[in-house]
């Protein structure tokens, strides 16, 4: 099965205006519905596997982790077996509860640590002679072409981030457009993401994407990144939504909407599939569900 039949990963997703600040929408970005995931990293992920067609996908993730969602969803699109390793728990959390019903092989470890976890994966992708690969660098430059739309006014740009790879991208995004005096905020909602390996991936991407650049002058500066780690981890979870209604991913971007200010854009990555969130969660949002459908039948 082509997935290109169903998707294009080609498109520059829209910036909706919210007051004086902006939202870079990649939630809409492979967008079917609330019980399915959407946005860059379901786009990315996607593309990658396209160019390894009928291979199996393989993950080792935390256990509330997105990248289970999207590979098994992926799989299940593409007819092929998801392989998910996470850490063992008492009991699973909604995400690989997702992943299973999608039909992915679900192996528990313990000790739940990344490296053991990830291991796991590793060394079964050899097992069954290799598997999807996810390729970093390629999200870089995916993530930097969308940066094309950005606002000339803005200041700021929010980015929700987990390993680094989307807040590398938006900074060389704004380095090829020249847009060295826009800062970007990585609001890291892990412990994953390190600057040094930000800066890192975004130096070798811009080499990369600018090799044709010859004269000194014209070579572009990288912006300022800065970093703000929230509290509670990864695995703490809030309710935020957009003042015009729509929900925004309880473990990334909900935990960015704080920080914006005026001539800031937020870069809204994605959504996981409903199913997917905290049931705490999950109750929140259909209260929110009625309470919109009231405010409408008002309003008449």
């Amino acid at each position: 099965m082509s997935l290109s039949h169903s998707f294009n990963h080609t498109n520059i997703t829209p910036v909706e205006t919210l007051g004086r600040c902006w939202v870079k929408r990649e939630d809409y970005s492979c967008k079917i519905s609330d019980s399915e995931p959407s946005g860059l990293k379901v786009r990315q992920f996607m593309a990658m596997a396209e160019e390894q067609p009928g291979d199996a996908m393989v993950v080792g993730c935390a256990s509330y982790s997105a990248m289970q969602i999207y590979v098994a969803w992926a799989a299940k699109q593409a007819n092929v077996p998801a392989v998910i390793f996470v850490p063992q728990r008492k009991e699973r959390t909604m995400a690989t509860q997702y992943a299973e019903s999608m039909g992915a092989i679900i192996h528990e470890v313990f000790p739940g640590y990344a490296n053991v976890y990830r291991k796991r994966a590793r060394d079964y992708a050899k097992e069954i002679g290799g598997s999807v690969r996810w390729d970093s660098k390629r999200a870089i430059y995916d993530t930097a072409l969308q940066c094309l739309n950005l606002p000339p006014e803005a200041k700021r740009i929010i980015v929700p981030t987990g390993s680094g790879v989307t807040a590398a991208g938006v900074t060389v995004g704004l380095a090829i457009l020249q847009r060295s005096d826009v800062e970007v905020v990585a609001v890291c909602v892990s412990d994953l993401a390190n600057e040094d390996n930000i800066h890192s991936n975004a130096a070798f991407m811009l080499g990369v994407m600018t090799a044709h650049y010859y004269d000194p002058i014209l070579t572009p500066r990288m912006p300022v990144l800065r970093m703000q780690r929230t509290d509670g981890g990864y695995n703490h979870w809030l309710f935020r939504t957009l003042p015009y209604g729509d929900v925004l991913d309880p473990f990334y971007t909900a935990k960015a909407f704080d920080y914006l200010t005026a001539g800031d854009v937020l870069w809204v990555s994605g959504m996981r599939p409903v199913e997917a969130c905290p049931k705490e969660w999950q109750e929140l949002y259909q209260d929110y569900q009625k309470e919109l459908k009231g405010r409408s039948e008002r309003n008449g």
